[in-house]
């Protein structure tokens, strides 16, 4: 067995370390992303039944802005308070809206507003020995990388005290230009003579710092090599393939699809086409995104993604669980800061979870980085992830059918014409 770990570990990292030699950082609606998603197709080709690169588009320029965009109306709405209070509360109220609607809840609120780019997903078949496919399993991963966050790199896991004094700043900013502006309206502005100017420089001298921080060095146009954020997904869905495409492992009853998603990055974009693309095939799917499982740490099962206020599928969570417990997997239930494209499929209440590693320690955050890079990547928990995901096809394969339906089937699921 310890053999086995090893030598899966290492083909692991020859396909992580073969992508960053061969095409390098990818990010999203690249031409590198491009070659990432034809070289996956090219390596997983020989083990699958079907196979085909998806086109899709989308208006990239958006997700940039979704962080840049609230803060300049922040720092606008500062500015015009002098002029108007109630100028000041529209760009407020504008800032609020795309900072919660895009760079929050990762919403296309604001895309119509930027040009269409294209990207494409890669999705892989493997059909089960039997003739009628009584199970869909659909393991995930991303093709794309991110470019580079420099509050990241300077602070590692603590940045995220900009991002909430940021949040906190304009939403109560805005609750006082609310206020404001119904004294105004009713005639009882004096109410807040002399403390209206004053609270003005204390929202500036507070936040225009860290608004200006967001704007310049949260996000950069340098892309990240990625291996860890995705390529480590890529390897364990990769190695998933091979296993399952061979005649002694093949399932007799479940079908498997292996999908690399293009522009997970920009909101998980990628995912949000393949599910309106394959709606009638995948409505009652079993969905494992795998997402940046190579830091030295615990495994994760996602319960909830905290960044989008998801919550992962109950019953899928246990069913991870139950997998890993009875191979002796150590994993832990948790809900994790940042979302995966599990995202997209649990917004259309389709099930799904995913498996993560998350840093312990500023000193070995390297996320969306320049030193997320094949040498800085721990094996473990894409070996341990590979052996759930074998696992629980099996148990889904032995799984009286009856029962499997009984569990997984979602309520109410939506029509085509929620996409």
């Amino acid at each position: 067995m310890a053999d086995e770990c090893l030598n899966l570990s290492a083909e692991m990292e020859e396909f992580i370390v073969e992508v960053c030699d061969k095409i390098g950082p990818r990010p999203p609606c690249s031409e590198a992303e491009k070659k990432g998603a034809e070289y996956y197709k090219e390596k997983i080709n020989n083990y699958c039944d079907e196979i085909d690169i998806e086109p899709f588009i989308i208006r990239l320029g958006a997700y940039k802005a979704g962080f840049r965009l609230p803060m300049i109306f922040f720092i606008a709405a500062l500015g015009l308070h002098m002029v108007s209070p109630m100028v000041s509360l529209l760009c407020m109220i504008i800032s609020l809206y795309i900072l919660f609607g895009k760079m929050i809840l990762a919403r296309p609120v604001i895309d119509f507003m930027f040009p269409q780019k294209s990207s494409q997903n890669v999705i892989a078949k493997i059909k089960p020995l039997s003739n009628n496919a009584k199970q869909l399993v659909i393991f995930g991963s991303h093709i794309d990388s991110n470019w580079e966050y420099p509050l990241f790199r300077m602070f590692g896991n603590r940045f995220t005290i900009f991002l909430i004094i940021n949040v906190l700043v304009a939403t109560v900013f805005s609750l006082f230009l609310v206020v404001e502006n119904i004294l105004i309206v009713v005639h009882n502005a004096e109410v807040l003579s002399g403390i209206s100017q004053a609270a003005i420089w204390i929202f500036g001298l507070i936040g225009v710092p860290f608004a200006l921080l967001q704007i310049f060095f949260l996000i950069s146009n340098r892309p990240v090599m990625g291996a860890n954020d995705n390529l480590s997904g890529m390897a364990v869905c990769y190695e998933l393939a091979k296993t399952f495409s061979s005649p002694e492992s093949r399932p007799e009853s479940v079908e498997i699809w292996i999908a690399a998603f293009g522009c997970e990055e920009t909101c998980s974009m990628g995912s949000k086409a393949f599910i309106e693309k394959h709606w009638e095939d995948i409505q009652n799917a079993k969905v494992i995104s795998f997402d940046t499982l190579g830091f030295d740490s615990d495994l994760h099962v996602h319960s909830a993604e905290i960044s989008n206020m998801i919550k992962m599928t109950p019953e899928m969570v246990e069913l991870v669980l139950e997998s890993a417990r009875e191979i002796e997997v150590p994993i832990i239930p948790k809900s994790v800061p940042f979302y995966t494209d599990s995202m997209s499929f649990i917004r259309k209440r389709i099930t799904a979870t995913a498996l993560s590693s998350w840093p312990t320690s500023p000193k070995h955050f390297y996320y969306h980085t320049r030193y997320d890079i094949p040498e800085n990547l721990a094996f473990v928990n894409l070996v341990n992830s590979y052996k759930v995901g074998v696992n629980l096809v099996k148990k889904l394969d032995h799984m009286n059918d009856c029962t499997a339906k009984s569990l997984f089937q979602p309520p109410n699921p939506p029509s085509l014409g929620d996409f």
